[in-house]
């Protein structure tokens, strides 16, 4: 039964399911379809949508094959199995109108217009060219997903098969990338965050900031499978997280700051007085500051290295630790070293 609409009802038995040629999730099966609907044992019409099928004409005569549905055509196929009797509304894609590659990637659009696309999936189609940037202009892409997949569009290649075959928390791998240069760097701060299994996103830049000042003490391929550098990873990223605590939590340690601003400002920082926003902002400057001192042998990188190591002895508490890197990085300031930022960053006290 066909409508002027290009849509047609087909019972299930009618469609073919070929995932090698028009699924694009990676999360499938041969089938085309994860364990999504493996629980439902009834039909609704009413979630049933519009089925994408593609239509070609062979020694079979006309056969259609679903070119995005697989979830909702394996279920009805699966329930007809069992006496279950239904129609899926189906848009047709001519074979005539649309080649197969065409039509794959009017099925991937459709699921990511849908939000049934992760960052993975929209970043492969992006990189491996299935779908144009003149189909974008039909989507909206402000949403958190968009901005993570075009961040892993662009990393490096091997990078982003690391990052797929991990299935390492989207958030986590744009950290990365925005974080760390350096393929083998990359590399080794996914394989370090799969690891360790960071709480959140500030909580894996400061696993990120722990692999980069162990990569030049002991050199990137000697970072994993050594027990006691692991150990050390986990360690370090704990005292970054208590100095940012420390900064943004402890009055004393912020006012101690403030104190200094004629020093911190002559070396060409400026900090500003309004209290309530401060913390906040110096956190986040500090802790940059930091990340970036330990990309390369520094008084703040060894005194996080040495505070650690104390803490881990128990000759000393996390939070003395935290405050030791804390001063060393705030004298490096006063000495003259600029936060990592294109102009000046302001800390509203």
């Amino acid at each position: 039964m066909h409508k002027g609409d290009g849509t047609r009802l087909l019972k299930p038995h009618q469609i073919k399911i070929d995932a090698s040629r028009f699924q694009f999730r990676s999360d499938a099966n041969s089938k085309g379809v994860s364990g999504r609907l493996k629980g439902v044992s009834e039909w609704s019409p009413y979630y049933a949508g519009i089925i994408l099928v593609y239509a070609e004409w062979g020694a079979e005569g006309e056969t259609f094959t679903v070119v995005d549905g697989h979830h909702r055509v394996e279920l009805a196929q699966r329930l007809e199995k069992a006496g279950a009797d239904m129609s899926l509304r189906c848009f047709v894609i001519d074979a005539k109108d649309k080649t197969p590659k065409e039509a794959r990637a009017l099925g991937t659009l459709a699921n990511i217009a849908a939000g049934n696309a992760d960052p993975y999936d929209i970043a492969a189609a992006l990189r491996n060219g299935s779908i144009a940037k003149a189909d974008l202009k039909t989507l909206p892409k402000s949403s958190t997903e968009w901005r993570q997949a075009g961040v892993m569009a662009k990393i490096d290649r091997d990078v982003f098969n690391f990052a797929s075959k991990l299935r390492l928390d989207p958030a986590f791998v744009e950290t990365i990338a925005e974080e760390v240069n350096g393929k083998e760097r990359q590399i080794s701060a996914l394989q370090a965050v799969s690891e360790i299994r960071p709480r959140d996103r500030a909580h894996a830049k400061h696993v990120v900031t722990s692999v980069t000042s162990l990569g030049f003490e002991y050199g990137q391929s000697n970072l994993f499978g050594n027990q006691e550098v692991m150990h050390q990873m986990r360690k370090r990223a704990e005292v970054l997280a208590m100095i940012e605590k420390i900064i943004r939590t402890d009055k004393a340690v912020f006012t101690k700051l403030v104190n200094e601003r004629d020093r911190i400002e002559g070396a060409g920082n400026v900090l500003a007085a309004d209290t309530n926003e401060a913390r906040l902002v110096e956190a986040k400057a500090m802790v940059q500051f930091i990340a970036s001192q330990c990309t390369f042998p520094s008084a703040t990188s060894a005194a996080l290295k040495d505070a650690t190591l104390e803490w881990i002895a128990g000759k000393t508490k996390k939070q003395d630790a935290a405050l030791y890197v804390l001063d060393t990085a705030r004298q490096e300031l006063i000495d003259g070293a600029k936060l990592p930022t294109p102009k000046p960053i302001t800390i509203r006290a």
